[in-house]
């Protein structure tokens, strides 16, 4: 049962890790877009347009990895639950 307990932990632990990460790159991809908006001067589009491509492609990996992660938590927190009546 303690297994089960640090393990639970553990998912937690990546739990919040991802929500940072996905946090981090939507902050990225934002100031990025802000960045483009105000330019003083031109820049490559393509360029910009890969790099936002790239940031919006992270984030939903990490986004997968969280929907993973969540899932195998519940599924644990069900094992965990002690037996009612």
């Amino acid at each position: 049962m303690k297994e089960l307990r640090d393990h639970y932990e553990s998912l937690i632990d990546q739990e919040t890790h991802l929500l940072r990460q996905i946090e981090t790159g939507e902050v990225c991809l934002f100031a990025l877009l802000e960045t483009m908006y105000r330019k003083d001067r031109e820049i490559e589009l393509e360029t910009a347009r890969e790099i936002v491509r790239r940031i919006h492609l992270y984030t939903d990996e990490r986004r997968n990895e969280l929907w993973q992660v969540r899932m195998d938590k519940t599924i644990l927190a069900v094992r965990l639950k002690p037996e009612s009546g």
